[in-house]
């Protein structure tokens, strides 16, 4: 056996563990894109949250409803918010990954 036909058939034994390895590569790559969107659309939620209560606690304030009920009225106006606003930004990146399909 020469050289040649040595490294086909070291190639076509290991041919299947390359081929799983670089599987197991790409499922490793897509579930840290998928934790990464995830982590960015909490992050743009609690954002959101955030300034609604905020704008909530304002509104009561001024209009002399309860702080507190201003403050979780708002929360969760806005953490409504944040997260229709990540869900559509979530959509528009995909589609744009897509080709616009």
């Amino acid at each position: 056996m020469d050289e040649k036909q040595a490294e086909s058939a070291a190639d076509a034994i290991l041919e299947p563990e390359r081929q799983r390895q670089h599987e197991e590569q790409e499922r490793s790559r897509a579930r840290k894109a998928r934790t990464e969107l995830h982590r960015r659309r909490r992050r743009l939620a609690a954002w959101f949250l955030l300034s609604g209560g905020v704008v909530g606690a304002a509104v009561a304030y001024f209009t002399g409803h309860q702080l507190f009920r201003g403050i979780i009225t708002g929360a969760v106006a806005g953490a409504l918010v944040g997260w229709l606003v990540a869900y559509i930004k979530v959509r528009a990146v995909a589609n744009k990954g897509d080709g616009g399909n």
